[in-house]
């Protein structure tokens, strides 16, 4: 089910490369069944190239604006520390605000302005485990339970790995979510007191990988 540490930043790099070739393909195919131009509207092409060199330059000028805006706000930088003793410390972006999820319980989490991007932190509920369970569970066994709830609420190819989050092996459980485009990855880690940590990410697919980053370099269990 968890599959080899080593290969876990190229599978969830595989499968948001291939979600996206799979929409890119889809927009191609929509383009392709376009009508043929009639001659007047080839006219109208031929004539609009012949701009002037003035304003060829004007349109790469602004081409260029565009390129520069759009790779700024894909650009994930940490500079604030978050989170709380017995629960687990991350660095998230300045600009990100504390964000509750209507069901998120007693979750602790971060997101950027547009609600899309965040981080979430807890401890696994030992509560909801059957007693005569509880001293044989573990972080696996936590990361199976988020498995399973990840499918039942719709998540779409499931994968598993072993990694290392602050110094231990931690159970990793990664996902896509079709309905939003929302890809998600979780990390299940004992403490050396043996209290289950639950971390996770979620985002589109132009910052997933950054904000799995920053969980992966920055996450500890104290400040």
């Amino acid at each position: 089910m968890f599959v080899d540490a080593r290969k876990t930043g190229t599978c969830l790099f595989a499968l948001i490369l291939s979600l996206s070739l799979t929409a890119c393909g889809s927009n191609k195919q929509e383009q392709s069944e376009s009508p043929e131009p009639t001659k007047e509207e080839t006219a109208q092409v031929t004539t609009g190239e012949e701009a002037t060199g003035q304003e060829q330059a004007d349109t790469q000028s602004e081409a260029e604006s565009t390129s520069t805006t759009t790779e700024s706000s894909t650009t994930v930088t940490a500079n604030q520390r978050v989170g709380a003793e017995g629960i687990g410390f991350v660095d998230v972006p300045a600009d990100w605000v504390t964000f509750k999820d209507t069901a998120g319980g007693t979750d602790l989490q971060w997101s950027d302005l547009t609600g899309t991007s965040i981080v979430t932190m807890n401890t696994f509920d030992m509560e909801s485990v059957p007693e005569e369970e509880r001293a044989s569970f573990d972080a696996k066994r936590a990361a199976e339970s988020v498995w399973i709830s990840i499918e039942s609420n719709g998540g779409e190819d499931v994968t598993g790995a072993e990694v290392q989050l602050a110094g231990k092996t931690a159970y990793q459980v990664y996902c896509f979510y079709p309905t939003d485009g929302t890809f998600l990855v979780t990390w299940n880690v004992a403490d050396d007191a043996g209290v289950i940590h639950y971390v996770s990410a979620e985002g589109p697919n132009t910052t997933i990988m950054d904000i799995v980053a920053l969980v992966e370099q920055t996450y500890a269990f104290t400040e």
